[in-house]
């Protein structure tokens, strides 16, 4: 990961065939190739929202290498930058959809046992890739480190709202996880 101590308004120049394809509360979503490799720029949509993007980019460092997570390359005043991934959101793959959440219940517990919170697991739709053979987890602006983390509960939210568990099962199952009961055959 390169740091860079400019703003994103600084190096715009220099990144090859930028593209705005996406706006979100938090930061406005490029692509582009910096230094001939295809990059996506996620930049700050205020001076409020800087402190969230730069904690994004410090949880991306620690899980740089890991393929599941986006690979920061650039980490500037008020964006970061990682390498595009070409996949569709959850909400727009057609494929075998019990995979990609066997998949997601491995990140999240992943998640959980090195002290990393996601924060809005529970919206798979927008924060899950799903592309050749592979799940990706993006998104990590409203996350933390904790040694209390919820991802893996938050996924259980996410089954009962897909119907797939029932609230009394999700909330049981959520209970012997949080006193470390119970494993989970993946």
């Amino acid at each position: 990961m390169q740091l860079i101590g400019e703003g994103f308004s600084s190096i715009r120049e220099r990144v090859e065939k930028l593209e705005k394809f996406s706006r979100g509360w938090r930061s406005s979503i490029y692509r582009g190739y910096w230094e001939g490799e295809l990059l996506t720029f996620k930049v700050a949509s205020s001076e409020e929202k800087i402190y969230a993007i730069r904690k994004e980019g410090r949880i991306l460092e620690c899980l740089l290498g890991l393929e599941a997570f986006p690979q920061i390359k650039l980490l500037g005043k008020d964006f970061i930058a990682y390498s595009f991934i070409d996949a569709l959101p959850f909400k727009d793959y057609r494929g075998d959809k019990v995979w990609v959440l066997k998949s997601l219940i491995k990140i999240a517990l992943f998640l959980d046992s090195v002290g990393i919170n996601h924060g809005e697991l529970n919206r798979i739709d927008k924060n899950v890739l799903v592309g050749e053979g592979k799940v990706y987890l993006i998104d990590f602006e409203r996350g933390g480190f904790s040694k209390k983390t919820h991802n893996f509960t938050q996924l259980l939210q996410v089954f009962r709202r897909l119907n797939l568990i029932k609230k009394e099962e999700a909330v049981r199952i959520g209970r012997e996880y949080r006193r470390g009961r119970i494993t989970l055959p993946l």
